[in-house]
């Protein structure tokens, strides 16, 4: 996800929307696989997938209009929203990392 916001910087539209499947991809590969999730962190995992499938239509919609008449994403605030998510995202990963050693030991 942060790749993509660098991406969006440089105008790679075509790659940060790969980057997005993937990233929505592992996202939901990991609630998956995981089921002990708290509440917070199942809404967290959920409310990523769910911007990052937005931000893919907004983009991809620009991307479809003729040249002449395309508006390029305005990637400060796409950056903004991925940058919330990833702010959630960490805080998902501390608690897995936590409980995780918690367990180990």
């Amino acid at each position: 996800m942060e790749e993509a916001k660098s991406l969006h910087r440089l105008d790679g539209w075509d790659v940060a929307l790969d980057r997005y499947s993937r990233a929505c991809r592992l996202i939901l590969t990991a609630r998956e696989s995981f089921h002990d999730w708290r509440s917070s962190d199942r809404t967290a995992l959920s409310g990523a997938v769910t911007q990052l499938r937005l931000l893919e239509t907004r983009i991809e919609r620009a991307m479809q209009s003729p040249p002449q008449n395309r508006k390029t994403p305005n990637f400060d605030s796409l950056n903004k929203i991925l940058s919330k998510e990833i702010d959630a995202l960490t805080k998902v990963e501390a608690y897995l990392k936590v409980n995780t050693q918690a367990e180990d030991s």
